[in-house]
């Protein structure tokens, strides 16, 4: 069965992905219950700290922070890895993931969108989709659907297949340290700036992925092309490009998408929202079909 140190891909891994994705798309009342209240108090606690110790303003003490959780998960996945033939590391892992999905469900966010398209309904419904995503703030809303989805989707997903239930709260730890000003707040300069270091870095194999993702889905030369020119532009290397590769990558998707269908090529109009979910939605299926087809490939070998 599933354990917690570095997973391969196996049928255990592709089940526990699809019953996260089954159940948070279904379930309306889970984004109550992924409130980060253990989170709130973890930092209240490390901000009493920093009050009394000097020393807990620095890097150790947030190392501190990241490891009483994660290290709980670990011990926990071991404990339960021997109990009903792995049965009940199973349904932890399960529940884990479905924890760090979202935490809002995109897919209603999208709806609301697209039910009100006027006046101040319109800006606090497109607030309601960017919400715990400050850098998608300045794109256009078809554009910010892709990046909730990477924060929301992908991010857990990525890090859930490198290192499990513990990569997983591992990416929504920082994205909620990140992104939100209470938690934020209550760390110190040196502290947030490593997290947002840390999110940047977890963020990163995230964006070029559903990048290469849109190139397979969409338009392959538009896809690769404009991320050639944005890493041209920011740098020599692949690495020295900012994450807004996604955004660049997809608009000419997008447009292109929109010109095939004969819309409007404004990518703030319905048309462009909602063919921007479905393409998430797309890059989605093509994640679940490639680990299927490791998972094949496996068995035969």
């Amino acid at each position: 069965m599933f354990a917690p140190e570095i997973p391969h891909f196996d049928v255990v891994s592709l089940l526990i992905i699809i019953l996260a994705v089954f159940a948070s798309h279904r379930a309306a009342e889970l984004p109550r219950m992924r409130q980060p209240g253990w989170l709130r108090t973890l930092t209240g606690w490390l901000y009493v700290q920093r009050q009394r110790w000097p020393l807990a303003a620095g890097i150790g003490a947030l190392l501190v922070l990241y490891a009483l959780p994660l290290g709980a998960v670990f011990l926990l996945l071991n404990f339960l890895s021997t109990f009903w033939y792995g049965w009940a590391e199973f349904l932890v892992s399960v529940a884990i993931l479905i924890y760090c999905w979202g935490p809002r469900d995109l897919d209603r966010d999208v709806a609301h969108c697209l039910k009100v398209n006027e006046g101040d309904l319109a800006e606090g419904a497109r607030l309601r989709l960017i919400a715990g995503h400050p850098g998608a703030g300045e794109q256009p809303t078809s554009l910010v659907v892709l990046g909730a989805a990477l924060e929301r989707w992908f991010g857990p997903i990525l890090w859930f297949l490198a290192l499990g239930p513990m990569g997983a709260l591992l990416y929504r730890m920082t994205q909620q340290l990140a992104n939100r000003e209470e938690l934020g707040a209550r760390l110190s300069t040196d502290q947030a700036e490593t997290v947002q270091y840390l999110l940047f870095l977890l963020n990163f194999p995230v964006a070029w992925a559903m990048t290469l993702s849109l190139a397979v889905i969409g338009h392959f030369d538009s896809v690769l092309g404009a991320g050639r020119r944005h890493v041209a532009e920011h740098g020599t290397g692949w690495l020295s490009c900012r994450l807004d590769v996604l955004y660049v990558t997809a608009r000419p998707s997008l447009l292109a998408s929109l010109e095939t269908a004969g819309k409007d090529s404004d990518l703030e109009s319905a048309d462009a929202v909602s063919m921007a979910l479905a393409m998430a939605w797309r890059i989605l299926f093509l994640w679940l079909t490639l680990l299927a087809v490791f998972v094949l490939a496996g068995w035969l070998a």
